[in-house]
């Protein structure tokens, strides 16, 4: 019986020793979920306690309890709503919205997407929502959805003021509700809050619209930027007061002798720019191949102009040149393809590689009608009627029955009817001369290309103007313009000549007197590389130029 009991007793604390871990476990298991919510809520000072009893956290900053309303965190990143015993109800967390219910440890999320730079109430505070649907609850001016600023953000993370219909609004807590800020002291002088200055009309109300009015400049985000007495022109300073502008840009505005330049052309580092009726920069147009002003569309004289955020060089025909060199006041400037300035360095030296041939234009020979003297001059006189001509023997006779009777006897059987030379009167030298009109060759047939170059270092790209024709006395027929300058490559990829801008040179070469190199570059505007290449050029190469209107 002792051994039975022994036994017995032994099972019973073995069946303990298995059953006491599992108690273990699970009293660990519910004390360390209880940490866990502690933990999970401990952000930037505060710390969440779920309370059984009434199925909520409990919410605590550095260990005290929050009472009614909203508590918000320096980071401005984190807020919490609670209510009485700080029991936690919301939250804003990143800019979203979390609201918690009873019995329930997880909140729900909200983002407002369909409402974006504007306010909302939430456990009666407003709060700024951005454009991106998040809460902002950093402190400052915030915009709304036209761009101008309008509400603006305590450093509680609440908005405490707003502008609308031209009303300048404050948040009456107590009262919930928007009270009107009276501006009467202020008509037509600006209103300053917290960094930002407004314009007050004669009404009383706020002004928006962008624009000079009066005195002031308005910019698009509703608050005034400049002052202007007449004399000078001033910036508005954060809080409210005047600072004169200097020469030159100030943001987007030109200033000159102290005034905000408006509608006109200024000129800043060698560009031209257009300011509008308000003072703000705005760019040339790109039109027919021409730059024009944007309010009058007008083309623009020579200058260098701002246009489609780059720079246009444009010489005396006022057109854009592609693949060019401008000279503007004997300044070179070489363009690109679309015509804009190019962004190589003064003393970047271009290597020309030759490439297709464009635009062939064949130009037809000019003729015009000229009436010439004929001193000396034999006078014909025709038949008025048709003649039947044999065309065996070129007899002629008047009637048919005259030819008849010579094709019997003759038996020559075919006759052509016309008129014919009866007699030729000579007109001697001491006559009165007579006038005859006759055709002459003003300028031969000749044609022209364009080649396009490009630089084997810097890819761009040049535009060679080829003339072939329209010869004068001797063998030169033929010139090549290059719109830029450089070396120009032989098709083994060697320097074979120096070329200027805008500068012709023959297509061929011939022997003549030789020069030196530096002798051929200063007459003509360029040289060969080989020494013998260099001649003195001939006049009807001279006289070629003229032809062409070249140099």
């Amino acid at each position: 019986m002792k051994k039975f009991i022994n036994i017995w007793s032994l099972l019973i604390v073995m069946s303990i020793l298995i059953l006491l871990p599992h108690f273990s476990v699970a009293a660990h298991g519910e004390k360390a979920e209880k940490k866990q919510a502690e933990l999970a809520g401990r952000e930037s000072g505060y710390t969440l306690t779920w309370n059984d009893n009434k199925g909520r956290f409990i919410c605590k900053k550095n260990g005290s309890k929050l009472n009614n309303g909203w508590s918000f965190d320096s980071s401005k990143k984190i807020a919490y709503c609670t209510g009485k015993n700080g029991y936690l109800y919301a939250k804003i967390k990143d800019g979203k919205y979390y609201t918690y219910t009873a019995n329930n440890k997880k909140p729900s999320s909200k983002v407002f997407k369909n409402k974006k730079n504007t306010i909302i109430r939430l456990h009666k505070k407003n709060f700024y929502i951005g454009a991106n649907g998040l809460i902002n609850l950093n402190k400052g001016w915030k915009l709304n959805n036209n761009g101008l600023y309008t509400y603006y953000v305590e450093k509680n993370g609440t908005v405490s003021v707003k502008i609308s219909n031209g009303k300048f609004r404050v948040w009456n807590g107590k009262d919930i509700r928007w009270d009107k800020k009276d501006l009467k002291n202020y008509k037509g002088k600006v209103y300053t809050y917290n960094e930002k200055s407004f314009f007050v009309n004669t009404n009383g109300n706020i002004s928006r619209a962008m624009g000079w009015q009066e005195s002031y400049f308005i910019d698009n985000d509703g608050c005034v930027k400049y002052y202007d007495d007449g004399t000078t022109s001033f910036r508005i300073t954060k809080n409210g007061g005047t600072k004169a502008l200097k020469d030159g840009w100030n943001d987007d505005v030109y200033v000159k002798n102290g005034k905000i330049q408006r509608s006109t052309i200024v000129k800043s580092g060698g560009c031209n720019y257009f300011v509008d009726k308000n003072g703000s920069r705005q760019n040339f147009k790109v039109k027919n191949n021409q730059i024009v002003r944007p309010d009058n569309s007008m083309a623009v004289s020579s200058g260098i102009y701002a246009a489609a955020g780059k720079k246009y060089p444009i010489d005396n025909k006022g057109k854009i040149q592609k693949n060019s060199t401008v000279f503007i006041k004997n300044k070179a400037y070489e363009t690109v393809s679309d015509g804009s300035l190019s962004k190589q360095p003064a003393n970047h030296v271009h290597l020309w590689k030759a490439g297709s041939v464009t635009e062939q234009i064949d130009h037809k020979a000019k003729t015009k009608e000229v009436q010439i003297p004929v001193k000396e001059w034999d006078e014909e006189v025709w038949s008025e009627k048709e003649k039947y001509i044999c065309k065996k023997c070129g007899k002629y006779y008047d009637t048919l029955d005259e030819w008849e009777e010579h094709s019997g006897k003759t038996n020559h059987g075919n006759y052509e009817p016309a008129k014919v030379l009866l007699y030729t009167i000579h007109h001697p030298t001491a006559d009165e001369p007579k006038y005859e009109t006759t055709t002459v060759i003003t300028e031969k047939a000749w044609s022209e290309w364009y080649q396009i170059y490009t630089c084997r270092d810097c890819g761009e790209k040049m535009r060679v103007r080829v003339i072939d024709g329209k010869p004068t006395k001797g063998d030169y027929d033929g010139l090549e313009i290059p719109s830029k300058k450089g070396f120009i490559l032989n098709v083994f990829g060697e320097k074979m000549m120096n070329v200027s801008a805008n500068k012709a040179y023959p297509t061929g070469i011939r022997i003549g007197e030789q020069i030196s190199k530096d002798e051929s570059y200063k007459r003509y505007g360029f040289s060969y590389f080989e020494k013998a290449d260099n001649i003195l050029l001939p006049d009807t190469y001279l006289q070629l130029l003229k032809d062409h209107n070249i140099q």
